[in-house]
């Protein structure tokens, strides 16, 4: 079972048998939610985390996704490539979020990239923008991060937005995530 087809199904879990029943963690802070882990299988080393603020039947709202490929490693030298490779990848095929990628960091001392929206979404003359978020890990195995994020001027820093998803389109994402980690040449 491919890591897209898991993550319907746990979330499918979810709704109908409540967060226990998946082993979900409930999120009891700032920002309640619930945390609900999708492990790799032995026939799919991909895994992953989604943080949730909230579900229904069909929907939830996603405030960020973890992938992750398990028992995988970047060889020291080949962490420029394998970033490069991974952000390009993404960008190729994470076309039907609603602002192109653009990768804005590359660190090869800490083997991050960053990919977020270019030109973000903006309202209010610029006084607020949204935009998508994806950080690229190397090591200590290949991951990605997604979120969705807004920044306003009247406020420091910026904010996690709660963005409403369908399973199929979050099986979608981590999906072609997934395989942007893959990537190779």
């Amino acid at each position: 079972m491919t890591l897209k087809q898991r993550i319907i199904e746990r979330l499918e879990q979810l709704t109908a048998k409540g967060p226990t029943y998946v082993d979900a963690i409930v999120q009891d802070s700032a920002r309640s939610g619930y945390l609900v882990g999708v492990p790799a299988s032995e026939s799919d080393r991909a895994g992953a985390s989604l943080s949730l603020e909230n579900y229904d039947r069909y929907s939830v709202t996603l405030l960020h996704m973890d992938i992750f490929l398990s028992n995988e490693t970047v060889d020291a030298d080949q962490v420029e490539v394998f970033l490069r490779l991974s952000t390009a990848e993404i960008n190729r095929r994470l076309t039907y979020l609603e602002e192109t990628l653009e990768l804005v960091e590359l660190d090869l001392t800490e083997g991050v990239a960053q990919l977020r929206s270019n030109p973000p979404y903006t309202n209010g003359g610029g006084a607020m923008a949204t935009y998508w978020e994806i950080m690229v890990q190397a090591t200590p195995q290949p991951h990605a991060r997604i979120g969705r994020y807004r920044w306003q001027a009247s406020n420091e820093g910026r904010e996690i937005l709660a963005y409403p998803a369908t399973f199929a389109t979050l099986g979608r994402m981590a999906e072609d995530l997934v395989a942007s980690l893959n990537f190779k040449s």
